[in-house]
């Protein structure tokens, strides 16, 4: 058996500034008809500055804790036990489409990031998104 919540609390601070704080929480059932649970947790900040309506940004912070590796499986020590940060810049195109950049790093208690080296506690990613809504 599994259950999971996703609470989160969006706020309009004014015209330009938004906040969503979140709490994402699960648990898991060990295995079939145990009494133990396997709990994973993911505390959420993210705030969003609109510079107009065609252009915003967005910084995140996070916290994923799945030491036991239910939705990330690991094989460290600690599990999957990682602080996340990123920025991203959203650019609207139309009401339906729009283009985002994003900057994230990730940093993990263990070295579960693969590398040009073998594997590391630390991760930086550079991505690009095409947003397209109906």
């Amino acid at each position: 058996m599994r259950y999971f919540h996703n609470f989160y609390g969006q706020y309009q601070l004014n015209d330009q500034w938004g906040l969503i704080t979140g709490f994402d929480i699960g648990a898991e059932q060990a295995e079939r008809n145990s009494k133990r649970y396997n709990v994973w947790l993911t505390p959420v900040v993210i705030a969003r500055y609109s510079y107009s309506d065609k252009l915003s940004i967005a910084a995140r912070a996070e916290y994923y804790q799945d030491k036991d590796g239910v939705i990330v499986n690991t094989d460290a020590p600690n599990g999957f036990r990682t602080f996340s940060y990123s920025t991203n810049l959203d650019y609207k195109l139309s009401n339906n489409f729009a283009i985002r950049a994003e900057l994230r790093k990730f940093h993990s208690k263990d070295k579960i990031f693969q590398d040009s080296n073998g594997f590391s506690d630390e991760s930086l990613t550079a991505t690009t998104a095409a947003i397209f809504s109906f």
